[in-house]
Order: structure tokens, then C-alpha cells, then sequence
């Protein structure tokens, strides 16, 4: 028989049954689309996990201080894992003269509890910046004015809110020009911003302050946060390497730790690792549906087959082998799975394209991940259809014939 004939006959038996295909593509669909939304928000959470764990920068570097000393004979029982060492002026003067570094970018940080207006508490992340370093930082400012050379140079009062805060806030959208009282000094809000990686973020409340106005605020000079610029990507190991050596060499005799620079490979396997476990368990929960609609398939299958014994019986009689059988009903369940996994996918794009309209998420579903999941699908449909159509095709022709 024409293989485009037995596709005509199952898209016949297909359309013949309407609900009965209806409801088994729907639980196929439901399967897919929860499978491929999973694996697409994993993908999403990977993504913005690195943006923000590891900077955009190309040629730019975090340090950070490790509190286990490099010997591997140290006491464990004297190692104050909460001390942790600040920048120094001294510091920062050394490190500005090494020829391999381009730029510090130096912020402090630290958590506020503020009142709104029903007098909830808010814990805001006061974040407190160099020019330099906040010109680094892609803030999109959406309301109100930027920060400037003046406010950076000279102790004022003016301050960014990121949009979340304000709408937290300042309910009644009038935040430009208001004053916020941090730690007990009147804060001007000079312009509200987005934070294009502020998706995945534990808090997302968030206020800059000029670095010299934060000092003031919390009535201290040294830097809690520091990152190198290299002159090109070439260097970046030499500029990493030239800060640790000045931190360290800086560093008090009451740390037992060291100065180190940030390893983002291994950062960036550990990011890779926790989303892609995450989103294996996640999804291998919501392939249970798919399973289920698979067992639907093969139910309406073997259905199918004692419905068509006598048109089977006919068939053989007729001439029809053994093989033709089984891959005219192969066939009928392979369109099935397909019909509902290409809908499944289709749906489970465009919820995910909803979803990066509303958090502002870039959309990553590789088409690769498209092409396997319909190779997949077609396989699915074999598997689900093999004992059915073998069932199909071990039929007696006469025996078929007798059956009503």
C-alpha cells in the first residue's frame, strides 16, 4: 500500500473520532507544554544567574576575601568566618598606581529597615557607589534625573530608588523630590531606576547613594566591595593577580584569610549545575503528565483496534501483510503525539514569550531544543502505538471477519 494512503487513513480515523482525539491530544498538549516550559525557564534562570553572578564586563574582576588560610595544616576551630576585611585608603592608593590595572570599581553595601506608609517594614539594600562604578552599572533611569559629578563630588543629599521601592513606598507615584529618612539623615530621591538584571534578585528594594554621602551616612572611609578593569582581556589575570598581592601584603595579622580573585569557571559550573539539577527535577515532576497522555495514546489505540478488527480482517484477507498493519496504526499514533506536541510547544512558547514581556526576561529556547522535541514526539508516538499495532497485526483474518 501507499505509505501517503495509509497517512490518509489514519488523518481519516484521526478526524473520524473528534472528541475522543480531542481529549487525548489536550493531555499531550498539557504534557509538552509543561515539559518545555520548565526546561525554557531553567534555561531563562541560568542566564540571568550568570549576568548576575558574573560580571558583563569582559575585562572586569571581583575580589573577594576567603577566610581559610592557604596552609593546609590551619586550625579549623580559629577561623572567624565573620571577619571580614575592609579596603583601606592605603589600599586603594597602592592599587591605583599598579600598571595593570585600568580602574577600581569600589562599593559598600548594607541593609536598611525603613517604614512605609502603613508602616510595614521594608529592608532596602543601600548600595553606595563611585562615579566610576556607577557609570559602570547599566541602571536605566525611568523617572526623574541621574546622578551626577556634582552629587559625586560633593556631600549632598541626592539619591536613586530602584522602581520596585518606589511603588512600595511612594503608592500614589509621586517620588521625584520626596525625602526618604535613612539611619536618620533626610534623603532626596532625584530619579527611580531599572536594573536590567533585577529579575532574579533576593532584593529587589533597593537605593544608590553616592559613595561619599553613604560614608558620611554610616560614618565610616573604608570600601567593602572591590573589582579590577584590565586593560583588555589578555591582562585580566595580571590586574587580579597585582590587587590580591596588595591586599594581602596590606592585610592585618588578626585574618587568617587571603584575598582572592573570584574563579568564574568554577562559578560558572556551579550556576550551571544548580539550574540544570533544578530543572531536571522540576521537569522529570511535570514529564509525569506527558507519561500519562502517553498511556491515554496507547488506551485509544488498542480501542482503536478492537473498533477496525473487521476492517483489519478485510485488509489481510485482501492481501494487506503483517507489517503494512502495524505501520498503518505506527503511524495513526505517531500524528497523534505529533499534533499535540507541536500544540504543546506552540503554547508553551508563547507562554513563555508572555512571561519575558511581563518580567522582562530574554527568551531562550534553543532551536535545537524544538527539532529534538519533535523527533522525540515521533518516537513517543511509535512507542506508544507498538502494542497496539502489533496487536493489529497478529490478527487471524478470519477470525477478524467473525467479530462484530
Amino acid at each position: 500500500m501507499n505509505p501517503l494512503e495509509i497517512v490518509r487513513i489514519a488523518f481519516k480515523s484521526i478526524i473520524g473520532h473528534k472528541l475522543r482525539s480531542v481529549l487525548t491530544v489536550l493531555g499531550l498538549i498539557i504534557g509538552v507544554s509543561a515539559t518545555t516550559v520548565i526546561i525554557g525557564l531553567g534555561q531563562i534562570a541560568e542566564n540571568s544567574l550568570t549576568k548576575q553572578f558574573l560580571n558583563s564586563g569582559e575585562n572586569i574582576i571581583t575580589i573577594n576575601y576567603n577566610p581559610v588560610p592557604r596552609q593546609e595544616d590551619y586550625n579549623a576551630s580559629e577561623i572567624d568566618y565573620e571577619m571580614s576585611p575592609t579596603i583601606t585608603e592605603q589600599d586603594i592608593t597602592e592599587l591605583r598606581r599598579s600598571d595593570n590595572i585600568k580602574t577600581l570599581i569600589l562599593s559598600n553595601s548594607t541593609t536598611a529597615t525603613l517604614h512605609d506608609f502603613k508602616n510595614d517594614t521594608i529592608d532596602v539594600e543601600i548600595l553606595g557607589l563611585e562615579e566610576d562604578t556607577h557609570s559602570t552599572n547599566e541602571y536605566s533611569i525611568i523617572e526623574g534625573k541621574n546622578l551626577t559629578s556634582y552629587d559625586f563630588n560633593n556631600i549632598g543629599s541626592s539619591i536613586l530608588i530602584s522602581e520596585d521601592f518606589a511603588d512600595r513606598y511612594f503608592p500614589d507615584g509621586e517620588a521625584i523630590g520626596d525625602i526618604i529618612d535613612i539611619s536618620g539623615y533626610p534623603m532626596k530621591v532625584k530619579g527611580i531606576y531599572k536594573n536590567p538584571d533585577d529579575e532574579i534578585v533576593l532584593n529587589t528594594n533597593q537605593a544608590i547613594l553616592p559613595l561619599n554621602l553613604y560614608q558620611n551616612v554610616y560614618k565610616s572611609s573604608t570600601i567593602d566591595n572591590i573589582e579590577v578593569e584590565a586593560y583588555d582581556t589578555e591582562t585580566i589575570e595580571k590586574a587580579g593577580t597585582a590587587a590580591t598581592e596588595v591586599l594581602n601584603r596590606n592585610l592585618g595579622e588578626e585574618y587568617t584569610g587571603q584575598f582572592e580573585v573570584l574563579d568564574l569557571e568554577e562559578l560558572q559550573k556551579g550556576i550551571t549545575g544548580l539550574t540544570t539539577t533544578m530543572t531536571f527535577l522540576i521537569g522529570g515532576i511535570a514529564s509525569i503528565s506527558l507519561l500519562v497522555a502517553g498511556i491515554g495514546v496507547m488506551n485509544i489505540m488498542l480501542v482503536t483496534v478492537t473498533e477496525r478488527t473487521n476492517e483489519i480482517g478485510i485488509r489481510k484477507a485482501l492481501g494487506a501483510t503483517r507489517r503494512v498493519i502495524m505501520f498503518q496504526f505506527l503511524v495513526e499514533s505517531s500524528m497523534l503525539t505529533l499534533i499535540g506536541g507541536v500544540l504543546g510547544i506552540i503554547l508553551a512558547y508563547s507562554m513563555i514569550t508572555i512571561l519575558s514581556m511581563v518580567f522582562n526576561w530574554a527568551i531562550l529556547i534553543s532551536p535545537w531544543l524544538i527539532v529534538i522535541a519533535v523527533m522525540f514526539l515521533v518516537l513517543f508516538g511509535i512507542l506508544c502505538g507498538i502494542l497496539p499495532a502489533n496487536k493489529a497485526a497478529k490478527l487471524v483474518p478470519v477470525e477478524a471477519l467473525r467479530r462484530e
